[in-house]
């Protein structure tokens, strides 16, 4: 039972990286085709694009790792445990630079994204840690 909370609370996680990787795939072209950077020269607009893309890549690559090392918390992997330790303290890292060097760009029609983003890597960051660091006796 332990190990099933810890492997839905992985799953869930990994979901989650591919969904906000889905949308910075999305974002950017939405940003310039609807105007809010539609002033900004061909080639800031090219790198707006490449960065978000970049983003993209690695948060699916994340995501689906964490969907993979999910299913090998079945066999007491502790490379998933590691890989799960690892996502949830550099989802709390992004929470703390969130605080520290906040994202300015809007967010479709939040003007202020920390108010989402903060949250969301706080609780990224909960979901990975809380059930392998309770249940760590299990795992290793």
């Amino acid at each position: 039972m332990k190990k099933q909370i810890a492997l839905i609370c992985m799953m869930v996680g990994g979901i989650v990286e591919i969904l906000i990787a889905v949308l910075h795939f999305v974002w950017p072209y939405e940003l310039i085709r609807y105007g809010e950077f539609s002033f900004l020269s061909p080639k800031y607009q090219e790198l707006l694009i490449l960065s978000s893309i970049a983003i993209a890549l690695c948060l699916f690559i994340f995501g689906t790792l964490s969907v993979y090392f999910s299913m090998r918390l079945k066999t007491e992997s502790e490379s998933a445990w590691l890989y799960g330790i690892s996502q949830g303290i550099l989802w709390l890292a992004r929470a703390g630079f969130e605080l520290i060097y906040p994202v300015k760009l809007p967010l479709y029609c939040i003007e202020n994204p920390t108010t989402l983003v903060f949250p969301l890597a706080l609780l990224l960051g909960i979901i990975f840690l809380a059930p392998l660091l309770i249940f760590k006796k299990e795992f290793i």
